[in-house]
């Protein structure tokens, strides 16, 4: 399961692709399938879904079965046989990672491993610029993935950074937890993401609001202004800029007949859209900006690409794999120390809590069904929840317990 975790996040076959002797090796379902293997003859042990969990773990598969069932009808079958080739893994890989992190020392590995493996890639990012003076990660995409989509990832493990700079006691971890935030964050800059931009900003909101108030952390949130500061150059600070002036650029106003275009498709079919990844196809009958007619235009919209491609409920179930868990941990106050037993339990609640709204925010001007890295924070909600709803269920034990102990020693007295 670490190795899957690991090679996903990782994507070495991009870093490495110049010196590995086949990039193109299939390692991916090698894993899986020793995962699964794993899993499986071992009796599928781990967490047990209840509760918000269980709502998660339904609404994910809710997702998968309209997917499947609206690829029959799908208007473009071959871009909707690539997505369904790709979608199953994904869904049973998170419903796999969430019930094997059964224990806080296992969720502790997961999110360290997500937090580096993402950070290395921020790092190369980062050498690429500066020993370049110049970047071409907007031409050539980054990890299989666009620029734009990678930068998604790159606001994840910049907020997940963040909540464990803010929670952990050792100095050294703290240390490497703000650097991988401050990576991730000027290779967004490099990117010129604004959805990225805008995420980060209300991640750090959110992380002020439920942060420990310690004289640290405030240090800590000092100094990573101080940081984005000089780190933000005049293109960067130009391109956020462009965001709320009255005249924006081509990019920017595309997007409102875009979003116009992708609601209307729902209003048309709003039970099964028009299959998993082919509404682009559909929007030379429904967008019109510039140009009357277009042959294919991407929705750069979370919400709308998975409503269009598989209509509505699937999207509800979709929405319930990230914010049940989160919406669960928030009334629960996990963010909190005492609240739990372990504080890798604190850091991840407050790292989704500001994570997941950021990432769902920034998405709504760029998506990526198929990126795998908000799939694997959202298994680390679902086991968060299932570790503290055992700590739940062993208090009111234990609560039982000593009140029949009282009522005993009455009966004695």
């Amino acid at each position: 399961m670490y190795g899957y975790v690991l090679f996903v996040v990782l994507c070495p076959q991009w870093l490495w692709r110049y010196t590995l002797p086949d990039p193109d090796f299939g390692f991916q379902k090698y894993i899986v399938a020793a995962t699964l293997a794993g899993f499986l003859l071992s009796g599928m042990p781990g967490n047990r879904f209840r509760g918000a969990a269980l709502m998660a773990v339904v609404g994910v598969v809710i997702f998968w079965s309209l997917c499947l069932l609206s690829s029959y009808g799908s208007i473009k079958p071959d871009q909707t046989a690539f997505f369904m080739d790709a979608i199953w893994k994904v869904v049973v890989m998170t419903v796999v990672v969430s019930r094997l992190m059964d224990s806080p020392a296992r969720l502790r590995v997961v999110l360290w491993i997500v937090l580096v493996a993402v950070g290395w890639n921020a790092w190369e990012i980062n050498s690429d610029y500066f020993s370049k003076g110049y970047s071409l990660i907007n031409q050539n995409g980054w990890a299989l993935m666009n620029a734009n989509g990678y930068a998604l990832v790159l606001l994840l493990i910049f907020t997940m950074g963040m909540a464990t700079a803010l929670t952990v006691e050792s100095r050294v971890a703290r240390g490497v937890a703000l650097l991988i935030a401050v990576l991730c964050m000027h290779a967004i800059f490099i990117v010129e993401s604004r959805g990225g931009m805008l995420g980060a900003i209300l991640s750090v909101v959110v992380l002020v609001m439920f942060m420990p108030k310690t004289r640290l952390n405030y240090g800590i949130l000092g100094t990573l202004f101080v940081m984005g500061m000089l780190l933000a150059g005049p293109s960067v600070i130009k391109e956020f800029s462009s965001t709320f002036e009255d005249e924006r650029d081509v990019s920017a106003e595309s997007r409102f007949y875009i979003w116009s275009a992708g609601m209307r498709i729902c209003a048309d079919y709003p039970l099964l859209g028009l299959g998993p990844w082919a509404a682009e196809y559909a929007m030379a009958d429904y967008y019109n900006y510039e140009l009357d007619t277009v042959g294919r235009k991407a929705l750069h919209n979370l919400p709308l690409e998975v409503a269009t491609g598989s209509g509505i409920p699937s999207l509800l179930g979709y929405l319930a794999l990230f914010f049940a868990p989160l919406w669960a941990l928030f009334r629960r106050r996990a963010y909190r120390y005492e609240k739990v037993s372990d504080p890798i339990l604190a850091t991840c609640t407050l790292g989704l809590l500001a994570a997941i709204p950021a990432y769902w925010f920034a998405s709504l001007f760029n998506s990526g069904v198929l990126v795998e890295v908000p799939y694997l924070l959202a298994a680390i909600g679902i086991a968060t929840f299932c570790l503290t709803n055992e700590e739940v269920a062993l208090k009111q034990f234990d609560s039982l317990e000593n009140s029949e102990s009282a009522v005993l020693q009455n009966l004695v007295s």
